[in-house]
């Protein structure tokens, strides 16, 4: 079965379209890169995969799911661009912004509990970030911080990660290590990988 699959897909700002026309098949396990220049749609087209825009024709499934209908969001791990406007005293750890991950599978009352602190320590060691697990996260670097974007992607142990430029201000120490991890987390792991 596909992880993905993208039908004729058309999505559009108010009048503007932004995308039409968009068709793609994703297998369990494939490694993909969505290029293309700025204001070309890949965000645009990832934000309609999470059901987050409305697509205005077409279809999306995920797992043969429509994406309107899909419910199983723990079995999908995104990785936003990274925010240049986290302000520096912004009130969460790192420890919290993981944490936060584990509430797509949770039903009401969405709470965090103390048992779901082992899957929040091992996504934690996963990304190398264990030491920082009590810092704000607006204390920390760009790579640091989309280490702790991934850990909090990688926290209900998704079968589909979305990586939205993941490493657009990060050091080339920092992306080759992390490009490092998602190629692992694809061929030792069997994730698949969208990335932008």
């Amino acid at each position: 079965m596909n992880a993905i699959e993208i039908r004729n897909v058309c999505v559009r700002y108010g009048p503007m379209e932004a995308l039409c026309g968009i068709s793609l098949e994703i297998a369990s396990g494939d490694y993909v890169a969505v290029i293309g220049p700025n204001g070309s749609g890949k965000t645009t087209l990832f934000k309609a995969m999470l059901n987050l825009l409305p697509v205005t024709e077409g279809s999306i499934l995920l797992y043969g799911h429509d994406s309107k209908r899909f419910r199983d969001w723990q079995k999908v791990g995104y990785v936003p661009q990274v925010s240049r406007d986290l302000h520096k005293v912004f009130p969460a750890t790192v420890r919290e912004i993981v944490a936060s991950g584990l509430l797509a599978a949770k039903r009401f009352p969405r709470m965090i509990f103390s048992k779901d602190m082992d899957n929040v320590c091992k996504a934690m060691g996963l990304m190398e970030i264990e030491n920082l697990a009590d810092r704000l996260i607006g204390e920390l670097s760009g790579g640091q911080q989309q280490r702790v974007f991934l850990a909090r992607a990688m926290v209900n142990d998704p079968e589909v990660l979305l990586l939205d430029e993941p490493t657009a201000a990060v050091d080339p120490n920092t992306r080759e290590r992390f490009y490092q991890i998602v190629k692992d987390l694809n061929q030792k792991n069997g994730k698949t990988v969208v990335l932008i």
